[in-house]
Formats: structure tokens, sequence, C-alpha cells
């Protein structure tokens, strides 16, 4: 038999004796590839070679006369793949795998040292592993799975701190590894195993640890890093020191191995206890990385191996002096350090307003390395352009601009399609998600302006005064048709929201409408976020969606709310254009179901509970 490149073919992969063992995945026509059999009727992989790629859940049109595949028939030399009987009904790989469940820090599978356990990552499903460290000792947990058939990331916590990692691995190719220790005392470590946006696989699991000779010792020390600062006309000349707060510090042993791992304080200080013999070389390390509440960002350059930026000092174990580590802006890993401790202020502003979860947030920067996008966002990386003329790792709205969309893709809702949007007028879906980023990153800093910066001059606009550069530009107010459907600029939605979210102003003394953070968050976080609100206006997420909500949830609001719009000319009512039919919690719509809550979720592999009168993200941190 010959299996062709029919889209109407579906193989299914199964483990164990044939007939006995779950599916543990599909191959579907565009994937088999030429697959062909010997006289016995088996498929031989080696044949397939990479073209064999199981899809962890049957297609929809799984029907009878699929052919599933055993496994577990095997020739010395060559495997090969038996064909089997038709697959039907085959049982949850997930439910039976055997050291489900563990989906919960509470149920965390006991990994004891030396043993090797086998596991799978399914669609929402979290995997969680336990290990047990004496004091002194330290351990590497090995995560064995082939990348190409779904990333695997996992983090390391302590049993008594699932906020703050101690270790992330999210690496882009095989296999994770986890390391620890020495303990300074006994210590229950956890394991937190999952698939990176959905991504499912198979994978096996190992932890080693050996003891390490020594006593307990604390190192002290400070981060800080150089700062450019600038003004409306760009930058003054002028350099600040600060301090990298809630940075990543690591303290490694002679051979590289990290034995400790802490964070700063606001004030850049950090302490951290570590198992060493008194006198041996230490190295302390400050990673261009910031943690906040299980948020987490990293900057790296842009080479092959995406390495993590990083500044470090040599001291010895036992000794009472302070480690001083200083990123100057001459350097790479000052305005790395700058990248991270800017995304960490947005990081502070979104868990004011949710607890979620979301996955480590990538900036990919290099200095004098430009981007032809400029500075853009997609797929948990922020590309940030490092162009001599036009430096944005020091431009604090261009970056946390760029956060805004990540912020958006995981704990808010848009519809934009992305593309080029600069002094441009665009479509109202484009225009609210580059106006909402902008907002965002104005909310962040409680501050209506947007500076970008450039070697020479810098690009100032005010959404109070409506103005750039200090000049009235008429593309800032309505839009290219009077209708909703017209196109407009950004600067419309940025500025728009901004007024419904302050109070008023000398440039504005209309502006009576004031939602502030916790009402105008509430909206972006949860309203536009449960994939429930009411659609106005044009097909998809919009400025005219978002005035729906204010006004929906919040009619005494109503007579404000048409003055701020009316004075940037949008062609929105609020006596015509807003549409309460749905309302059921002041939002415009009814209180989502958990099956609504679950789809929602299951996108990102997030779990999702309701209970009482809130509904909040489970999902481990």
């Amino acid at each position: 038999m010959r299996a062709g490149r029919s889209a109407a073919a579906v193989v299914a992969l199964m483990v164990g004796a044939c007939g006995s063992a779950p599916e543990v995945g599909y191959v579907t026509g565009g994937d088999t590839g030429e697959l062909s059999t010997d006289a016995d009727g088996h498929i031989d992989a080696a044949d397939v070679g990479d073209e064999l790629v199981a899809d962890a859940r049957p297609p929809d049109d799984v029907a009878d006369g699929d052919v599933s595949i055993d496994a577990s028939d095997t020739r010395p030399d060559t495997p090969d793949l038996g064909v089997d009987d038709v697959a039907r009904d085959a049982p949850d790989p997930c439910a039976t795998s055997p050291e489900e469940p563990n989906d919960s820090a509470a149920a965390a599978t006991g990994l004891d040292v030396g043993a090797t356990l086998n596991g799978r990552i399914c669609a929402n499903d979290l995997d969680w592993f336990g290990v047990e460290l004496a004091a002194g000792e330290s351990v590497s947990i090995a995560i064995r799975f082939t990348h190409r058939r779904g990333d695997l990331d996992a983090a390391l916590y302590r049993a008594g701190d699932l906020t703050n990692p101690v270790m992330v691995a999210d690496s882009g190719d095989d296999d994770e590894l986890l390391s620890f220790g020495p303990a300074t005392e006994a210590t229950r470590l956890l394991v937190y195993l999952y698939g990176f946006e959905g991504a499912e696989n198979t994978y096996t699991i190992a932890a080693t640890t050996q003891q390490v000779p020594g006593t307990v010792a604390t190192v002290r020390g400070v981060v800080t890093f150089d700062d450019r600062l600038f003004g409306p006309d760009g930058f003054t000349g002028e350099i600040a020191s600060r301090p990298i707060r809630s940075g990543v510090v690591e303290v490694a042993d002679e051979t590289g191995t990290v034995i400790a791992t802490t964070s700063t304080d606001d004030a850049g200080n950090f302490a951290a206890d570590y198992v060493a013999e008194p006198g041996v070389a230490i190295t302390v390390r400050a990673l261009a990385a910031v943690t906040v509440d299980g948020l987490r960002v990293e900057v790296r350059d842009r080479s092959r191996s995406s390495a993590l930026y990083s500044i470090s000092g040599r001291t010895v174990a036992g000794a009472a002096e302070l480690v001083t580590l200083h990123g100057a802006a001459e350097t790479s890993a000052g305005p790395a350090l700058h990248i991270a401790d800017v995304v960490g202020d947005a990081f502070r502003f979104t868990r004011r307003f949710s607890d979620a979860s979301a996955p480590t947030l990538r900036v990919s920067w290099q200095d004098g390395q430009p981007f032809s996008c400029g500075s853009c966002y997609s797929n948990q990386t922020i590309s940030l352009g490092g162009q001599v003329e036009d430096p944005d790792q020091y431009d604090d709205d261009i970056i946390l601009h760029e956060v805004g969309h990540y912020l958006v893709q995981h704990f808010g809702a848009d519809s934009s399609p992305g593309g080029s949007h600069r002094d441009r007028l665009v479509s109202p879906q484009l225009a609210y998600g580059e106006g909402l980023a902008y907002f965002l990153s104005s909310a962040i800093r409680e501050d209506p302006t947007m500076t970008d910066n450039f070697e020479a001059s810098a690009r100032f606009i005010d959404y109070e005064a409506v103005t750039l550069g200090g000049e009235s530009i008429d593309d800032f107010f309505g839009t290219t048709n009077g209708r909703l459907n017209g196109d407009l600029r950004e600067e419309v939605v940025a500025g728009v929201m901004w007024d419904v979210y302050d109070g008023p102003s000398a440039a504005e003394p209309f502006d009576a409408i004031s939602l502030g953070p916790d009402a105008t968050m509430a909206i972006l976080f949860d309203y536009f976020h449960a994939g429930t609100a009411a659609n106005v206006g044009p097909s998809g997420i919009d400025l005219s969606d978002f005035l729906n909500a204010v006004g929906c949830g919040f009619p005494e609001q109503g007579d404000a709310l048409q003055l701020v719009v009316d004075d940037r000319e949008f062609p929105w009512s609020v006596g015509d254009d807003t549409e309460c039919s749905l309302k059921g919690d002041g939002f415009g719509r009814p209180e989502p179901t958990q099956a609504q809550l679950d789809a929602a979720a299951r996108s990102e592999g997030r779990l999702v509970a309701c209970g009482g009168d809130l509904c909040r993200d489970t999902t481990p941190r």
C-alpha cells in the first residue's frame, strides 16, 4: 500500500501492544509523506524521516477505515511501524498517562532521584513534579523531548513560592534542563511543565543530585544601569544611574554552575545564600531579566543562540564586601538592563488588575542593528530597533507601546490585522490596536504624551493638546468618511481613551469623565478578554466598541462621554450608537459562562474557574 498526500488520509499513532494501548496522536494527509509498506504490511520508518509528525489531537473527520500504527513492532536495525486495526474511541492519552493527575502543585508527582518518568503534555494540560533536596545537595532535572513535535517549557519553583521561579527553561530546541543548588537547607522544589502556546508532546523527565561540600554563606550587592534622560525635544545629554528593580541575580561556582538565584529590591539591592568552600572563587551575575509576580521578561541579543544579556563580577566565597554591578550606557548590558526595568513597570501596572499568567516576554535587541519594522511585536517577542539614528533601547514610550501589544494579547483583546500605521490613516481595527497600545503606555507612565527619540531630534505627541511637535494635525480628528467604518489615525483612539481615563486638564477643561484605572482596565482586561463583547460599528474590536462598553457600563457618564467624543470629531453617539441589549454585568454583555471562559482560555493554555461573583485565572504562575 502507498499512501499519497491526500488530505483525507488519516493515520493514528499508537504505543504498546496492538489494539490495547492508547493512541498518542494522528498523522494527517499533508504530514504523512510517501508511506510505503513491506511484504508483511509494515510501514518502514526509514522511509518516513522528518515527514512523520504526530498531531496530538485527532482531526474532526476521523472515520471508519482510518489506519492505526503500532509503534511497538520494530526491527533491530531499521525501526518500522506495523499497520494495525481501525482506530476508534481511544481513551484520552493524558488522562491515562501514568503520572496523572498532576495538574497542580498540590498534586505534584514525586520525582525520585535516578528514576526516569514518561509523560505527556496535552492541550490545557499542566504537569507538576516534586523533588526533595537535603541541605548541601544540588539537583539537575533533564526534560527530554523532540522540539518539532511540540515545544515544551519548564520552570522551577520553591514549594513555598509559586510566584517567582528560581529558574525558567524555555529554549527553542530539543530538551530543557533545570538546575538548583546546592540547597542551604532541606528544600522541596516543584517543576512546572507546560506546552508553549498550547503545544503538545511526549517527554521523559529525570533528576540527579549530588552533595556539594562547603558552608552556607551570603553574598550581597547592588545592580544599577545608565539611563539617558529625554524631554519633548529629545535626549538632553544627561545620564542618570538607576537601580534595576525585581532583576534576576545568579551566583555561579568555578565551573559556571548556578548555585543560587535571587532578585533585587526597588533600590537594586540583593542578597543570596549559597553553599561553597570558603575562599573559592564565585561569580555574581545580574541578568537582563525581570520577574514581577510571575510575569517575566528577558532581553536577548540577535545571535543564533539568542544569548541573554548580563553583567557579572567575581568575588570569593565568604567575602564580606558588597558586589557592585553597573551597566554603562556605552555597553550592551546597560541598555539591556534599562529595557528590562521599563518592562517591569508594565508588569507592576498589570498586576494591579489581573493575576492571570502569561508566557515569558522576550525582547530581541542588539546595539546598532535595526529591524525592518523599526520596532514591533509578534509571538511573545518584541523586536526592538537598535539603530544608531533611532535608539529605541532608551525610548521608554516605544518599549511600553510594544509591551502594550503583549498585554492585550494575553490579558485583553483586539482585532488588529497588524501592519504599517505611523502617520497613516488606517482601518478602525488597526487604529484601535495601535492606539490602545499607546494608551497603555501612557497609563503605565501616567503621562498623556509620547516621545520617540532620535539622536538629533524627537517625535513628541501630546494627546491632551492634540498636537504633534506642538502643531495641531487635522488627521488627529474624525474619520475619513465621517462614519464609524472610516479610516482614522491611532492618535484619535489613544486621545479619546486617555480622556475617558483621566479627568479635566488645562488643555481640556470640558473633560468631565474620569473612569480611572480600575474601571478602565476592567473594560480592557475583563470585558474584552472574555470574548463575548457586544460588537457595534465595523466588524471586530474598534474604538466604537470601547465607547459602547463605557456608555453601557456607566450610563450616568453619558453626557460627559459625548463631549469627549465630539471634541475629537469621532462620529459616535451615545444615544444612537450604544447597544446595551446584551447588558448583564454593566459592560453591555451577559456574564460569561464557564464554557465561554474555557473556550477563551483554551487558545492560551490557561485554566479559568468561576466561583461566587468572580471568574479568576487559576493557572499556576
